[in-house]
């Protein structure tokens, strides 16, 4: 019997990772997202928006294949090692998802293959199917799976509130409809666990670098435009001295997620907390008059971006610069590579602050010293602009396109050079 329990307990692991592992792939992994996919699952969100739905009665939401498929590649396409794609038959609604594991080629495989179906059913939520590799997970125990996950990662009770929030699923054709309705105070609570996810920070860190970007501006409510690097250079000598008996790698997170929230939009406060009286556009003396290449509309990209690098990651602010570049090309004021330069060195600036303690003395150091707006902000004035989408498909065809590709690489070279990032 003692010879058997560690037997158990080494052979067991080994056991799962042989029925969950898969020489091939059921969805192609790094593949990523196009033009026309950000169109349509853009399209299906502002469509069904969880802020806007009611919750005093059913919402009937309706997709086709190609409006799921593009939502759920825009949702996967930030984690290069994630793939999937999404069915619709007779049987139900069918998601594919595989993940690629960090390991060398095997016998074994290195591919962790996901597949779940939901059945049209009249009333509630049926889930037919859910395997993991070659194991079939009984269909009994699926449903309080999904009720103990959401208790967990929202907060008690909603699990059940979840998943008893889908009154029906019918399929015709290629489309979908499902009947919702959706529980109270959803989004507040969502907001509330996706903070806790990200781990956004305490409020009470950021606080103090809010109020030193308030009391910069106050002081220059009476002065012209001025470069965000003159707000950027005082709020990390605070984060120096604030670092000397703390973590400078902390201190410079809070700085910039201050920035994102002072500079670039006030909903960062959901993620991170209440910091100051200012959230509110109005209340941030000045906040319009920084500038970045002496543009007051790159200041926005610049400092949203970087503070998503520190939310969600690299990938999902480089993700969702570029979405909102293809939604400007459709409806707004063009494809502008100049936003693009913004976003990806707002995402560098957030990494290369935070990436380890030393990095992040560094780069302290280097606003002790002579600094100006060319150490941080690339030339950005020369790349095309205002491109509506017939204009960016004409000349780059698609954002996953060779021609796309090289201008991107031109901008991530100039980052490069800049002496901040060297």
């Amino acid at each position: 019997m003692s010879v058997m329990v560690p037997a158990l307990l080494v052979a067991a692991p080994m056991a799962l990772l042989l029925f969950t592992v898969e020489r091939q792939p059921a969805a192609p992994t790094g593949t990523r997202i196009s033009y026309a996919e950000i169109k349509h699952a853009h399209r299906l969100l502002a469509r069904y928006d969880p802020r806007k739905m009611p919750t005093n009665r059913t919402t009937v939401m309706r997709a086709t294949e190609r409006d799921l498929k593009a939502a759920f590649a825009g949702g996967i396409a930030a984690l290069p090692r994630l793939g999937g794609t999404i069915a619709i038959t007779p049987y139900g609604v069918t998601f594919t998802l595989t993940g690629a594991l960090p390991v060398p080629s095997n016998p074994l495989g290195r591919y962790v293959n996901l597949r779940l179906t939901v059945a049209p059913s009249p009333k509630g939520l049926v889930i037919s199917r859910f395997a993991l590799g070659k194991i079939e997970i009984p269909t009994v125990i699926v449903d309080p799976g999904f009720r103990l996950l959401f208790d967990q990662l929202i907060g008690p009770g909603w699990g059940k509130a979840m998943m008893e929030s889908v009154q029906s699923v019918t399929v015709a054709g290629k489309t979908v409809s499902v009947t919702v309705l959706p529980p109270k105070r959803l989004v507040e609570n969502l907001t509330t666990a996706a903070r806790r996810i990200a781990f956004a920070g305490d409020p009470a860190k950021v606080r103090p670098y809010y109020r030193k970007l308030a009391r910069l501006s106050r002081d220059r409510t009476k002065e012209g435009p001025s470069s965000l690097a003159m707000y950027i250079r005082p709020l990390f000598s605070l984060a120096r001295d604030r670092s000397e008996n703390g973590n400078p790698v902390a201190e410079n997170r809070a700085a910039i997620l201050a920035l994102a929230l002072y500079f670039g939009d006030s909903r960062f406060a959901q993620m991170i907390g209440k910091v100051g009286a200012g959230e509110r556009h109005n209340d941030r003396p000045s906040a319009g008059k920084a500038r970045l290449a002496g543009r007051r509309d790159l200041v926005r990209p610049f400092t949203v971006s970087a503070g998503l690098a520190l939310l969600g990651g690299d990938s999902v602010a480089g993700l969702l610069g570029e979405a909102k570049e293809v939604q400007d090309s459709i409806g707004g004021s063009g494809f502008s590579f100049a936003d693009l330069a913004a976003d990806r060195a707002g995402v560098r600036f957030a990494r290369s602050a935070t990436v380890s303690a030393a990095s992040a003395r560094r780069f302290q150091a280097a606003f002790s010293r002579r600094f100006i707006e060319r150490d941080l902000f690339p030339r950005s004035l020369d790349l095309p602009e205002g491109l509506n989408e017939a204009a960016f498909r004409r000349r780059y065809r698609d954002i996953n396109h060779p021609d796309y590709d090289r201008l991107i690489a031109e901008i991530d070279r100039r980052i490069d050079v800049l002496p901040l990032y060297r």
